[in-house]
């Protein structure tokens, strides 16, 4: 059996020291050390920031380029399928989200644990956010070998903020988690893309580091990136993702949103099948289907044509679910989360029908009640006519609630009163 190449998680620090790596030219004062990483002092770290805040003109929403770097990739047919950069501009700031105080957080929606909603604005608004704040060594830094061994104290700090801007509910709060770690690893993918280079020297490299990341921390990261058995790890991630079929088109869209939207197209608000949203997610209009999904496609559809139903057809071609994520749902979203949900939504269904079965049950014995009732008015009163009490064209019939019942049960009892009043009366006249 072949053994998967696993790096031990720990700060760089301590990775580097085990491997004998000092960084030269550091200056004692110049860190301090904190849960096994050295940090720089705050005021170095505003130095450091001062460039991300400097642009008016990123006060605006939009994409950024930092954030999910793997997904911002149109890999279209027309260039044989090789990854084409799309032109973004820089960094996103969010100045304004950052300055709201807990009365102007803005509401997210979610649906199966992903953001959702209530607006696309909202989306990449908490999106965007999420990334300045894992890309903010104010936050949290890079000199971790894995977002495992990131402080939990840093995570919660890091959560806490985010929710001080925006209203996130609880079905909500693992997603954030998984968002954080998402983009710290994106951020530090995209450093290493622009600033690793195994061609040239530690000192050009440096010259390369991206605003926001201060020199000590990439130098680090280098010394970490040159390890060889970093390179060979680094070397089978990379093939692996080369093997990847079948590609989304979304770019940033998660497929929860991609969901609600197919949602709205049916009759009943059904679920879409997995089969609807592989086509949804892998075809875009005016873009040329990539040559492996067209073949799914064909093959999706011959076995419809066959009388398969498309979840039959779905697990023909692809296969039984493997553990972890549920093909057609995207992040976050695995077979334990999604039959909780399922399970949830059928006690919500459950209820829903149990409460519209007591309203029509409720209705219907006050219906009877006030047929009863307008029965015994006209039964005491022999000469009134029916819609003397409704109405000259019986148009007013009281709505069968129990205001209304009562106002009627009220007249009824004054009218039989009044009757046996007069009949009393009527009685002593004659002498009876």
């Amino acid at each position: 059996m072949k053994r998967k190449l696993v790096l031990p998680s720990s700060s760089l620090d301590q990775f580097l020291e085990k491997q004998g790596i000092h960084i030269s030219g550091e200056k004692e004062h110049d860190v301090h050390t904190t849960d096994g990483v050295r940090v720089l002092p705050t005021e170095d770290l505003d130095e450091h920031n001062t460039q991300l805040d400097d642009p008016a003109e990123q006060e605006e929403i939009g994409e950024d380029e930092w954030s999910n770097s793997n997904e911002n990739m149109n890999v279209d047919c027309g260039t044989n399928g090789v990854p084409q950069n799309k032109n973004v501009r820089g960094p996103t700031i969010c100045k304004k989200i950052h300055a709201r105080s807990l009365d102007e957080r803005e509401v997210v929606t979610f649906d199966l644990g992903q953001e959702v909603g209530p607006t696309d604005k909202a989306v990449c608004n908490l999106s965007n956010f999420i990334g300045t704040v894992a890309r903010n060594p104010r936050f949290i830094t890079l000199l971790y070998t894995s977002w495992h061994v990131v402080p939990d104290e840093t995570k919660k700090r890091m959560r806490d903020y985010v929710n001080s801007k925006f209203l996130i509910p609880n079905e909500g709060q693992k997603w954030l988690m998984h968002a954080f770690r998402d983009a710290w690893r994106g951020f530090k993918r995209e450093v290493k893309r622009r600033c690793f280079d195994k061609t040239l020297t530690v000192e050009e490299m440096l010259a390369k580091c991206p605003a926001g990341v201060p020199a000590v921390y990439l130098h680090q990261l280098i010394e970490y990136w040159k390890l060889p058995e970093v390179e060979a790890l680094s070397e089978v991630n990379s093939q692996n993702k080369k093997k990847q079929k079948w590609r989304h088109r979304m770019g940033s869209v998660n497929f929860g949103r991609v969901r609600v939207a197919l949602r709205r197209t049916k009759e009943n608000n059904e679920e879409p099948l997995k089969a609807e949203m592989f086509v949804a997610t892998r075809t875009k209009t005016g873009k040329e289907v990539q040559a492996d999904t067209q073949i799914v496609i064909y093959e999706l559809e011959n076995h419809q044509n066959i009388g398969e139903t498309l979840d039959d057809a779905f697990t023909a071609v692809f296969g039984k679910e493997n553990p972890g994520r549920v093909r057609g749902y995207g992040r976050s979203v695995t077979r334990t989360s999604l039959k909780k949900y399922e399970e949830m939504n059928e006690l919500k269904q459950k209820d829903a029908n149990e409460v519209t079965s007591m309203k029509e049950e409720i209705i219907s014995e006050m219906r009877e009640e006030m047929r009863q009732i307008f029965s015994q008015l006209v039964q005491n009163n022999p000469g009134l006519i029916f819609q003397d009490v409704l109405g000259s064209d019986g148009s007013n019939i009281p709505s069968p609630n129990a205001s209304n019942a009562q106002a009627v049960r009220g007249k009824i009892l004054s009218n039989s009163f009044g009757s046996a009043h007069a009949s009393v009366h009527e009685k002593d006249q004659c002498g009876g």
